[in-house]
């Protein structure tokens, strides 16, 4: 590892600790940093959180629930694994590679889930379904040579199969993970994996309240996906809220009250997806989500990092390459 990247792993990691107001003068660093990688994305929100910062207001309070959150082996791996693996190392790749445009990719190592929702084709699935092993290690291989580093787990249900999902994970320290679940075989022990892993996130998916939850995915699932959450609060583990289902209503997804009750269980980002499940590191003011409210208002109102997969969001596509 170069003196460079040791320096600037650090200094992201310290914007992620409980002390990060006192390591501002680093920012203006990792701006330079992040402009030479060409990461446009990382380099605007850095300057809002420079600006946030003498205010007090915005990402610097997103940041500080992220300092006090998150486990020590967390804070490190989305410095090391996200900020500087995909956002600067990644960028530079993506830039000059033939994947130009393609900044995750996504693996489903298992299609079964343990839900019946209505007209899903995971409720069909057997156990056995999902990418073989050879398909999952060619994705994450390509992940590694285009710059793509972020991973997009799929399901049907990621934590189905524990045991190849934290293969996967603990296997691949040097990637970043996003796994999509539904939440309800989050179990104690699965968090503390997370949370010593240190290089996942967990995005729950929600289709509304309890009585639509519970209509649309079962009894008790609206309980076991809170269970979870709790567990991954506890644990340390970074986790948030990703919309989904049909009847979506956008107004209703920004709304105060929904983040609120997403803020109550412990979420750190909100994750509003379109198409393909992908990344990028803010909602563009030109997402059709929020056409409703405004990134600096979301983050001004909560401290709730909102994340998107916009084609349009801020120069970090956020498309996702499934490999065959």
């Amino acid at each position: 590892m170069s003196l460079v990247k040791i320096l600037g792993v650090q200094m992201f990691a310290d914007l992620l600790s409980p002390l990060f107001r006192e390591r501002r003068y680093d920012i203006d660093k990792l701006v330079s940093i992040a402009r030479k990688a060409g990461s446009a994305g990382l380099v605007e929100v850095l300057e809002r959180l420079a600006a946030d910062l003498a205010r007090d207001a915005g990402l610097a309070r997103v940041a500080a629930r992220l300092g006090a959150a998150l486990a020590p082996a967390c804070r490190r791996g989305a410095a090391e694994c996200l900020a500087w693996g995909w956002g600067i190392e990644g960028a530079r790749a993506r830039s000059a590679g033939p994947a130009r445009g393609f900044r995750a990719v996504a693996v489903a190592p298992t299609r079964h889930c343990n839900l019946r929702c209505p007209g899903c084709p995971c409720t069909t699935a057997p156990a056995s379904a999902g990418d073989p092993p050879g398909v999952v290690a060619r994705s994450l291989a390509a992940a590694r040579s285009s710059g793509a580093t972020l991973v997009v787990v799929q399901g049907g249900e990621p934590f189905a199969d524990p045991g190849r999902l934290f293969a996967m994970l603990e296997g691949n320290r040097d990637l970043y993970f996003l796994v999509i679940t539904n939440g309800t075989l989050v179990t104690r022990d699965a968090a503390r994996r997370l949370a010593a892993a240190g290089n996942a996130a967990v995005a729950f998916t929600v289709v509304g309240g309890r009585d639509e939850t519970e209509g649309r995915r079962g009894p008790g699932a609206h309980r076991g996906a809170a269970r979870g959450m709790e567990e991954l609060r506890r644990a340390g583990a970074p986790f948030g809220v990703m919309p989904a289902g049909p009847g979506f209503d956008a107004a209703r997804f920004v709304g105060d009250d929904f983040l609120r009750a997403a803020l109550r269980r412990g979420a750190l980002f909100t994750w509003y997806a379109g198409g393909a499940p992908g990344f990028a590191w803010q909602v563009s003011e030109r997402h059709p989500l929020l056409a409703f409210r405004t990134p600096r208002e979301l983050t001004r109102a909560h401290p709730c990092l909102p994340l998107a997969d916009d084609e349009t969001a801020d120069g970090l596509s956020p498309r996702v390459r499934p490999v065959a």
